[in-house]
């Protein structure tokens, strides 16, 4: 990766990583993991191709939606949203409690942004404390 694209995939993470402070300080409060931990997972992970080509939120989800469903299709999982997480990740993380699922379901729970950060921050409890 070169300094142009280090330099735009920072711009559109920090942008995530400042619109979720709420959402991280809930997650962090509740699995303690630190804030910053969560904070840079979004930063990264957020800088996704489908989000670095698509800048708004909706049209990436709409591709990232898409790439679901072909690759679900075919058998193989993908990983979506602002955590770029595989969808059986987050389907083991509700089945183990480290996210309540809701009645929403799990796709939309991974492209649903403020959710997403709670997949995010129960991975990173599951993984810290296993």
């Amino acid at each position: 990766m070169n300094v142009i694209d280090t330099f735009e995939r920072d711009i559109i993470g920090g942008q995530y990583v400042r619109s979720f402070d709420n959402e991280i300080n809930k997650a962090s409060q509740k699995t303690g993991i630190p804030t910053e931990l969560i904070a840079a997972v979004i930063r990264h992970e957020s800088s996704a191709i489908e989000r670095r080509i698509f800048i708004s939120d909706c049209l990436a989800d709409s591709v990232e939606f898409v790439q679901v469903i072909i690759r679900l299709q075919t058998g193989r999982d993908a990983s979506i949203g602002i955590g770029q997480m595989q969808i059986g990740t987050a389907r083991l993380l509700e089945q183990t409690r480290y996210v309540e699922k809701g009645d929403s379901h799990t796709i939309i729970n991974l492209l649903n942004e403020s959710k997403a950060v709670e997949y995010i921050a129960g991975y990173l409890h599951l993984i810290l404390t296993y």
